[in-house]
């Protein structure tokens, strides 16, 4: 069913919904759907309205609301990629598997062996195109929202972004050998227990029921060549954790949709 994300929240009472020219333009003349045909609109409080077509205007559609649920698809936990940008359709690929995968946020990285260099000042061209291939996977896969495109960062800068905003910063590295995903997580999940035991411990009224904490961790994902060591060293000393993927190296459009097929299972399925 033909899902639509609207940026404002649907009051309760509300029984009809109307969407702008563009919106209007897309249901009509791309999607060719008519009145009575039935769609979904997902608001920002990810919210799933199921919608008849009621009429269209020269510069609006109208929407009747037959029914409203919760969206369920969105991930408890938040994962932030921060994607070494590659090359043509590797970027492409990367962005819509890694949406499907549920991504929070996508940041395109700039390291020091990427190929693609932004020429303008914010890569706006190169954004536009993958907030779009975003935006049609969140539309495809039924996201509870849309996955932001960030502007283009530089290696440092982005570090510096994922230490200060996320629980966890982890960076595959082909040279990384021991210290698994698997492990990163476990470990992480383990001081949490432990010190939620303690502070139950401490204070009598806190509840003993403890449930599995939901982490924002930032993936650093290398280019087409892979991260000079320079830069692995850099985000250790930062505060990264090198972890490896297994025996085989990973194409740089697999690493990112490989690591949140992983959390996926550790998180959602396991």
């Amino acid at each position: 069913m033909t899902r639509i994300f609207i940026f404002e929240k649907i009051d309760a009472g509300q029984d009809e919904i109307r969407l702008g020219k563009e919106q209007q333009k897309y249901l009509k003349n791309v999607l060719r759907l008519v009145q009575g045909d039935v769609i979904i609109v997902c608001d920002t409080n990810m919210t799933d309205f199921i919608c008849s077509i009621n009429s269209f205007a020269s510069d609006e559609v109208s929407l009747k609301i037959v029914e409203r649920h919760k969206n369920d698809s969105e991930p408890s936990y938040r994962v932030v990629l921060f994607q070494s940008i590659s090359k043509g359709e590797r970027m492409d690929y990367t962005i819509q598997k890694s949406v499907e995968l549920g991504v929070d946020t996508i940041v395109p990285v700039e390291s020091a062996r990427t190929i693609v260099k932004v020429k303008d000042k914010d890569g706006s061209g190169k954004i536009d195109r993958w907030s779009k291939i975003a935006l049609e996977a969140c539309r495809q896969s039924g996201r509870g929202k849309v996955v932001e495109v960030k502007t283009v960062e530089r290696f440092q800068n982005a570090l510096e972004m994922a230490i200060s905003t996320t629980d966890l910063v982890i960076i595959p590295w082909e040279k990384e050998a021991n210290r698994s995903l698997g492990q990163v997580i476990d470990s992480y999940l383990a001081d949490f227990y432990e010190k939620r035991a303690i502070s139950v411990c401490e204070n009598s009224e806190l509840s003993g029921d403890v449930k599995i904490p939901n982490p924002s961790i930032s993936i650093f994902i290398g280019p087409e060549g892979g991260y000079e060591d320079e830069e692995v060293e850099i985000a250790i000393q930062s505060g990264a954790i090198p972890v490896t993927l297994g025996k085989r190296i990973l194409r740089t459009e697999t690493a990112g949709p490989s690591v949140l097929a992983m959390l996926l299972y550790r998180f959602e399925l396991n």
